[in-house]
C-alpha cells in the first residue's frame, strides 16, 4: 500500500483509505487487526488478532478477516488510481481547487517555466500598451500632449508601484495558505487585501482629482503641457480603483499558481486600450473628438471592463480566491 501510495501521488489515496477504513470499522471489521470490534462474534478458538489458541497461525477466521480487509483496501487504491477524485463528498478536509497547478510537485524547471512565461507575457503586453498609446498620442495630438502623458504616467507608475508592494505581501500569504490546502486561509487574505485596496484606491482617486495641479507643479511640468497633463491625469485617477483591483486579482491568482488567467485578461485590457485610443481621441460616430482626455478615457474603460470580466471569470470558474456568503465578512 505504501508503494502504491507513492506511485499514485498521495492525497487522493489517503482520502480513499481513510474513508474505506471507516466503512470497514462500521461493518465490524478491524483493518488494523489490533482493536476488538463490538458486536463481532468470533469462534472460541480464535482471539481478536486472528491467531488460534493452539498457536496454529491465523486460523480460518483470521485468514478470512485479513483477506476481506486487504481486498477492500486494494480495491479502494485501484479505484483512486483510476478516478483520481479531488475530494469525497463527506470529507471534513477543505476541497482541492478546481485546477491543480502542481507548483509543489513535479520537475522544478518545467513548473517554473510554465508559471513564469505567462507572467513575463503579461508584463510585455503592458509595456507594449504604453508604447502604442504613446505613438497614437504623439502622431495625433503632438509633442505637448506626449510630454503631458509622460508626466502623468510617472505619477501613475508611482501609485501602482506602492500598490504592488502590498500585493506582493498578499501573494506570499496566499501562496502559503494554498500550499497547505487551506482554502479558507486563502480567502481570508484575499478579503483583507481587497478591502484595503478598495479603500486606498478610492482615497487616492479623490485626493488625486483635487490635487492634480499640485502634483504636476512638483514634477515641473512645462507650462504649455500643463492643461493637457491636468485633463489626462484626472481621468487616470478615476481609473485607479479598477487598475488597483485588477492588479490585486492577478497577483492573487498567481499566488494560487494560476498565471494564465491574468495574462488573458491583460491581453483583453491592452487590446481594448489600443483600439479605443484613436477612436476616442479623433471621435467616431456620435462620440465627439476628446483629444488627450479620450486617451485617458480609453485606459479607464479598458481597466473597468477587465476588472468586471475577471471578477465574473473568478466566480463562474469558482476559483479559490472567490468570496461568497459568509466569506464576504473577510472584506
Amino acid at each position: 500500500f505504501q508503494r502504491m501510495r507513492r506511485v499514485i501521488g498521495g492525497e487522493d489515496v489517503d482520502h480513499v483509505l481513510a474513508r474505506t477504513r471507516r466503512q470497514v470499522a462500521a461493518d465490524g471489521l478491524d483493518p488494523a487487526f489490533d482493536e476488538p470490534q463490538v458486536g463481532v462474534e468470533l469462534p472460541a478458538f480464535v482471539d481478536q488478532t486472528g491467531v488460534d489458541d493452539k498457536g496454529g497461525g491465523l486460523g480460518e477466521w483470521g485468514h478470512r478477516r485479513r483477506l476481506t480487509n486487504e481486498t477492500v483496501l486494494g480495491c479502494a487504491l485501484f479505484f483512486a488510481a483510476l478516478v483520481r477524485t479531488p475530494a469525497m463528498a463527506d470529507s471534513d478536509t477543505p476541497l482541492r481547487p478546481e485546477r491543480d497547478n502542481s507548483l509543489t510537485s513535479g520537475p522544478i524547471g518545467a513548473s517554473l517555466i510554465a508559471f513564469t512565461l505567462p507572467t513575463l507575457g503579461a508584463n510585455l503586453l503592458q509595456s507594449l500598451n504604453g508604447s502604442v498609446n504613446a505613438i497614437w498620442i504623439g502622431r495625433i495630438l503632438g509633442e505637448n500632449a506626449l510630454a503631458a502623458t509622460s508626466n502623468a504616467n510617472l505619477v501613475m507608475f508611482l501609485m501602482i508601484a506602492a500598490m504592488i508592494g502590498f500585493g506582493i505581501a498578499a501573494t506570499i500569504l496566499i501562496g502559503q495558505s494554498f500550499g497547505r490546502r487551506d482554502i479558507d486561509g486563502v480567502r481570508r487574505v484575499v478579503g483583507s487585501a481587497a478591502g484595503l485596496f478598495l479603500v486606498l484606491s478610492l482615497v487616492i482617486a479623490v485626493i488625486g482629482w483635487f490635487e492634480t495641479p499640485t502634483l504636476l507643479r512638483w514634477l515641473a511640468t512645462p507650462p504649455e503641457a500643463m492643461p493637457l497633463a491636468l485633463a489626462y491625469l484626472r481621468v487616470i485617477f478615476l481609473s485607479m480603483p479598477a487598475i488597483f483591483f485588477t492588479t490585486l486579482l492577478g497577483m492573487s491568482l498567481r499566488g494560487t499558481g494560476d498565471s494564465v488567467t491574468p495574462l488573458l485578461w491583460m491581453a483583453v485590457t491592452v487590446a481594448l486600450d489600443i483600439a479605443l485610443n484613436p477612436l476616442l481621441m479623433l471621435g467616431v460616430g456620435p462620440v465627439p473628438p476628446m483629444g488627450i482626455t479620450g486617451s485617458a478615457t480609453a485606459t479607464a474603460i479598458a481597466s473597468y471592463v477587465a476588472m468586471l470580466g475577471m471578477l465574473v471569470h473568478v466566480y463562474v470558474k469558482d476559483m479559490p480566491i472567490r468570496l461568497r456568503g459568509a466569506e464576504l465578512r473577510y472584506l
